[in-house]
């Protein structure tokens, strides 16, 4: 199984689109806060979350439930704002920043809240708007 999380009406082929919102390619009603109660557990081998993360008031329970719904070695592919992006605090619906240190806390520094180990295999802030990370699960 692959995932989309608030892919809103993109359609991606293979892929089950979440969103918060009733659009035409709307696999899954479902507000993201609230984790991924309707998907099982080491089920998922790759998510995709483009233009989501900072729309979220519980990343990290997203980020947990990532975790549990994905295999082993899944990978997981984030596009979102950097912090430094004047767009960013511009638009009232985003409710928190990242930059490329954000996810190091699910990697080197997840011992300090007890976080799942994701690796980060790469990052992409080249352009600021659409900072790219790439992370694999590691159970």
């Amino acid at each position: 199984m692959k995932l989309l999380l608030g892919g809103g009406n993109k359609k991606i082929e293979g892929f089950v689109n979440i969103d918060i919102l009733p659009m035409p390619n709307v696999d899954i009603i479902h507000d993201l806060n609230k984790g991924l109660p309707m998907i099982n557990s080491d089920h998922v081998e790759e998510v995709i979350a483009e233009h989501v993360i900072e729309h979220l008031f519980n990343f990290p329970l997203l980020m947990n439930e990532i975790h549990r719904v994905c295999k082993k070695g899944a990978i997981v592919r984030i596009v979102t704002p950097h912090a430094s992006y004047p767009q960013f605090w511009r638009d009232p619906t985003h409710v928190r920043p990242f930059t490329e240190e954000t996810f190091k806390y699910w990697e080197e520094w997840r011992w300090l809240y007890q976080y799942p180990e994701f690796k980060i295999l790469s990052t992409d802030i080249s352009d600021l708007e659409q900072m790219r990370i790439t992370l694999q699960v590691i159970k």
